[in-house]
């Protein structure tokens, strides 16, 4: 068997709220190695999620899985999308093949395993939902205009700051934590006596 790609890969997903697991692939040997010789020879006996480095089983996850799929040569690469806070993980995937040929009597083993592969620095992470809750609010204005006035003075309110330029799909997960003026091309703050923003 042989290494498909190349470490440190960042595969990103997106939050959905679909309870339950969805394949993030549906073979995992398959996915992220090659093996030469055909499977009724050499079939996959096993895929495995370890720890960066390859030494240690992985602890039990949440978010991520590996497991066999209806008791086939296949092994089932699975993630949790319903974290809208999201999550990034570490591992390296481990799939080992076996000769299908090979029976020991003593072990009572269907296989015997020939070669044990890995897939270092596997990340993959699921971003919080509040990375892409706020939108531009398409009826904000670009421009507002005062006529002077003598017996109108004092601070005068224009708008709530963010609900006039902004929208908020996730309120109650992502709530708005401040607002600023800043100059024009939004480079840095606005100092201006004549205008300013209150909470």
């Amino acid at each position: 068997m042989g290494n498909m790609g190349t470490v440190e890969d960042e595969n990103v997903l997106w939050y959905t709220g679909k309870a339950g697991w969805v394949p993030y692939t549906s073979d995992t040997a398959d996915h992220f190695f090659i093996n030469d010789n055909h499977d009724d020879k050499c079939p996959i006996t096993k895929c495995s999620l370890m720890k960066p480095g390859c030494s240690e089983v992985a602890e039990a996850s949440d978010n991520v899985r590996v497991h066999q799929y209806l008791n086939q040569n296949n092994w089932k690469l699975e993630v949790n999308l319903n974290k809208p806070f999201g999550y990034i993980e570490h591992y390296c995937v481990s799939c080992t093949n076996g000769d299908a040929t090979y029976t020991d009597s003593v072990l009572d083993a269907n296989t015997w395993p020939r070669q044990t592969i890995n897939w270092d620095n596997f990340r993959i992470q699921l971003p919080s939902v509040c990375n892409r809750a706020m939108t531009i609010n398409a009826a904000a204005v670009s421009s507002v205009t005062y006529n002077h006035d003598d017996n109108n003075v004092g601070d005068q309110a224009f708008a709530k700051a963010f609900d006039s330029f902004f929208k908020n799909s996730q309120k109650t997960n992502c709530p708005v934590q401040t607002c600023t003026i800043l100059k024009k091309g939004c480079g840095s703050a606005l100092t201006n006596s004549n205008i300013h923003m209150d909470a």
